[in-house]
Order: structure tokens, then sequence, then C-alpha cells
């Protein structure tokens, strides 16, 4: 009977059909949720109201960019910039919020795909 090694193709094939699947399955039940919170339950989930709000407010401010404010929960202080967080989180949410538009489900595709990735 041959012994296999992680560099036996059948190995491989296996490993990135369980990879992708993983994959699909994370970012499938990441959009569900995120899709969920953002129409059918129109909130901010955990710290997006300090995320998205600053992200908002560097575009508008860094960029001049028109940002139609998406309002349903709240507002935080408008010198406030979340400092005690890095700032690349906010970054890529701008960046989606940008690329397509001011709601839920544009602020959360980055994570979506991140999350599934990770597999």
């Amino acid at each position: 009977m041959k012994r296999l090694s992680y560099a036996d193709p059948l190995i491989l094939v296996a490993g990135l059909i369980a990879a992708l699947g993983a994959a699909y399955y994370v970012a499938s039940e990441a959009y569900s949720t995120a899709w969920y919170y953002g129409e059918a339950e129109p909130r901010y989930v955990s710290d997006e109201i300090y995320y998205v709000d600053v992200a908002r407010r560097l575009l508008q401010e860094a960029l001049g960019a028109e940002i139609q404010y998406w309002e349903f929960s709240g507002k935080t202080r408008d010198d406030y910039y979340n400092m005690e967080h890095p700032p690349l989180g906010k970054y890529i949410i701008a960046a989606s919020m940008l690329l397509c538009g001011d709601k839920p489900l544009c602020w959360r595709l980055p994570s979506i795909v991140e999350g599934a990735l990770i597999p």
C-alpha cells in the first residue's frame, strides 16, 4: 500500500475542496446575517455605530465625499474618531462605502470577504 504525503495531489485537491467549501459556508452564513440585520431589522450591530460613523466622517473630512447619513440607530459626536482602535478597519469600511454606498450590507461586505478568505 502506498503511503500518502502532504505533497500528494489527492491530499492537495481534497484540502482545496474542503477550504473552498468552508469559505463558501462562512460567506453564505455571514451574508445571510448581514442582510437580515440590514434589511429586516435595520440597526447597528456591535461596534458598527463607532466604526461606520468614523469611516463616514473620515470620507467627508479627508476626501470631501458627500455621504448621506444612514440614520436609524444613533450617531457619535462630530469630533470622535475612535482613536483607541487601529484605523485599518475604518479605512476598509470607508472604501466599501465609496464603492457600493452607505448601506448596512456595504459596511459588512468587507468582513464577509475577509472571513471567507480565512479558510
